[in-house]
């Protein structure tokens, strides 16, 4: 009997499981698009202290600790976030240069919508619209034109989320040296929610002039680097020039256009914003100073869900030592760690150049068999 029942559960439970189907669900999409996209660096400098003099060292010491020394970690450990203070809410995330909703809409190709229409829906289209980075002398940029949208598309079968951007670049500059004057951005990114297309993404650079157009570089339809000029001459391994008075030092490794400026104290505290006295800085020494910005054209990355790209990256570093001397009783080594690696980057700074990304997760069509009773 107890068998009997086991069976006729069993084969009720199969004819349960065989005509049980539950809707098709949804798929989980997002898409985003913005003029610029921050990464925060971090930077800790440190400070040594030497002197034979112990505790009477305190009165010799202090004016030089509190008015140089302190100041000057104090700036170079904010540099980072006050980068990226002054780039949020204008050119990274600000209120009407970035798009995150994906209306329905057809596929815009190439193109850049004019936010209307089914584009007129907030946050989901910003067109031609200048941008101004004013925090001199830490950091100044200007876009003439930025531009993007999110939609999902109604006439491809694959009926992708996408999201994409661009940015006409007139000026970027770091610590009061001019690093970009001149480049139009693209990035595009497509998520398929239907079908067994992958997510693709794309970037694109036109001409880039940069430090006042000593410099120029070309990208190829891939997004490689195909040539660099410095001062109308091909760049063919490492090439000095001087710009805004400072040493510059350009070289070129793969696809990654390295800008290696050398920096005095003087500098580097200006570029920060601090003021010091002349005759603290007359106990300098010795420096080594060098504000490091690479710059190489964007790039796309994809995977079984999403996709990401970027017209144009922007890696900041700041790294050095600095030597002083107190009457020659005292000195004080002060040492900055870089953060370069050799895919580029900083201790500073990543910054993403008309940003774009996507994420979907397809939906699931047709019967499911659930068994009664089962949650």
């Amino acid at each position: 009997m107890k068998k009997t029942i086991a069976l006729a559960a069993a084969a009720a439970l199969s004819a349960a499981m065989v005509g049980a189907a539950v809707p098709a669900s949804a798929a989980s999409t997002t898409a985003y698009s913005a003029a610029g996209y921050a990464a925060t660096g971090s930077i800790s400098p440190t400070a040594t202290v030497s002197g034979s003099l112990g505790n009477l060292l305190g009165p010799i010491l202090n004016p030089v600790l509190s008015g140089l020394v302190n100041p000057l970690l104090s700036g170079v450990a904010s540099l980072p976030q006050n980068l990226v203070s002054a780039l949020t809410t204008s050119l990274v995330g600000g209120s009407n240069t970035y798009a995150s909703n994906q209306v329905s809409a057809t596929d815009q190709g190439s193109s850049f919508p004019a936010c209307t229409g089914a584009f007129s829906a907030s946050h989901a289209c910003y067109h031609g619209v200048p941008v101004t980075v004013a925090a001199p002398p830490v950091v100044a940029a200007a876009v003439s034109a930025a531009n993007g949208y999110t939609e999902s598309v109604t006439d491809l079968a694959s009926k992708p989320v996408v999201g994409a951007a661009s940015a006409a670049v007139t000026a970027l500059s770091l610590l009061g040296v001019p690093i970009l004057n001149g480049g139009t951005l693209t990035s595009k990114s497509s998520c398929p929610t239907a079908g067994s297309d992958s997510p693709t993404a794309s970037s694109t650079a036109s001409t880039l002039s940069l430090l006042g157009g000593a410099v120029t570089a070309t990208t190829g339809g891939s997004g490689n680097l195909t040539s660099v000029m410095v001062n109308g001459s091909p760049l063919v391994t490492v090439s000095s020039l001087t710009v805004s008075g400072l040493p510059v030092s350009v070289s070129l490794t793969g696809n990654l256009l390295k800008l290696a400026i050398t920096l005095n104290v003087s500098q580097l505290l200006s570029g920060l914003g601090i003021s010091v006295s002349g005759s603290l800085l007359s106990d300098v020494t010795s420096s080594s100073l060098t504000l490091t910005v690479t710059v190489g054209p964007g790039t796309t990355t994809s995977s079984s869900g999403s996709a990401s790209a970027w017209g144009l990256d922007v890696g900041v570093d700041i790294a050095g030592s600095i030597g002083i001397n107190v009457l020659g009783l005292a000195t004080v080594a002060i040492s900055i760690p870089s953060g370069l690696t050799s895919s580029g980057g900083g201790n500073a700074l990543d910054l993403k150049l008309a940003y774009s990304s996507c994420t979907a997760t397809p939906a699931v069509t047709g019967t499911q068999a659930v068994p009664p009773g089962v949650n």
